[in-house]
């Protein structure tokens, strides 16, 4: 009897190190790592998590945050890759869940979940199974096309709260991007605009996405500074890119109008019409082209074509002050 209850202390003891020192067994793991290099930069003060890594290992990485925390981060299944991301005064769950987020390979990415273990200091990296994966993108993509409907109707700060839902659903939903990237830009939100720009490049998977969003950047800061010939050229490249991609089209169109060209300006629209054709914001601005230039008759159609497929009072508004100006 006494041999038993022994055993059961000593496992007792076993199993109590267990759940409260995990800390002390990762700094015998991790004195390897540099607390503070150029590349892996990590702090913890007052329960905020700022990282600062440039090309560095992502277990490195998770070493780095485990000594400074005292939380040890174990992954289900190995994880090779590595990871560039700069961030401040986050909480540690929200700072784990970006840095899982912001993982390269098409095998990692959207496809990891930071979950905690019955031991409060520590957490696990898990796999998503593919049905989860699928459930996230569903939901995402419903947010994301009743945000659509509402910036169309011209609603849009209701646009944005239903992007941002898609974003919750689904972290790595591209087109949820891409319409917050068109919300700020409509705002004028440039330091946003940046960031957002930025996320978005970060979730693509192709040097041609990446190529085109820089491109578009690159010629909106031009636009900006009213570089109208150096925006054109830019945009032409966008174009070569990405052909199917409207936001060029847009932005060209603007361009020449800016310019005072609108013929130009009218042919651009008039193939971004061949990708959209039932736009009414590009029917509405075809029709405002083609009443610059006094040609009345086809400017009406565009117009009331414009009027009919509208669903947002705004635009309609729109509409009638450009058909009363030719009255």
């Amino acid at each position: 009897m006494s041999v038993n209850k022994g055993l059961r202390q000593r496992l007792l003891i076993g199993l109590v190190s267990m759940l409260i020192l995990p800390a002390l067994a990762i700094a015998d793991d991790t004195k390897s790592i540099r607390q503070d290099s150029d590349i892996l930069s990590v702090d913890f003060t007052d329960y905020y998590l700022s990282v600062q890594a440039q090309n560095a290992d992502i277990n490195d990485l998770f070493k780095e945050i485990s000594l400074k925390t005292g939380v040890k981060i174990i992954a289900e299944s190995p994880i090779d890759c590595q990871i560039s991301i700069d961030f401040k005064k986050k909480g540690f769950t929200r700072g784990m869940k970006l840095i899982i987020s912001q993982l390269g390979p098409d095998e990692y990415k959207g496809k990891l979940k930071l979950g905690k273990t019955f031991a409060g200091s520590i957490y696990t990296i898990r796999r998503i199974s593919e049905q989860e994966i699928s459930a996230r993108r569903e939901k995402a993509s419903s947010f994301n096309s009743q945000g659509e409907k509402l910036l169309g109707e011209g609603k849009d700060y209701q646009a944005y709260s239903f992007f941002i839902k898609a974003l919750r659903s689904d972290r790595i939903f591209l087109p949820a991007h891409k319409n917050l990237v068109s919300i700020y830009e409509l705002w004028e939100e440039h330091e946003k605009l940046s960031k957002r720009l930025e996320t978005a490049m970060a979730q693509m998977n192709t040097k041609k996405n990446i190529k085109y969003f820089r491109k578009i950047s690159e010629a909106r800061d031009l636009i900006k500074t009213r570089q109208f010939e150096h925006a054109r050229e830019t945009l032409s490249q966008a174009v070569d890119t990405d052909p199917s991609n409207i936001r060029a089209y847009e932005l060209m169109a603007m361009v020449h109008e800016l310019g005072g060209d609108h013929e130009t300006a009218i042919k651009w629209r008039k193939r971004l019409a061949g990708l959209v054709p039932d736009d009414p914001k590009n029917l509405l601005l075809l029709g405002r082209d083609f009443r610059i230039l006094s040609r009345y008759k086809v400017a009406s159609e565009y117009l009331t074509k414009a009027k009919e497929l509208s669903q947002s009072e705004y635009m309609r508004l729109l509409v009638e002050k450009e058909l009363e100006l030719m009255k």
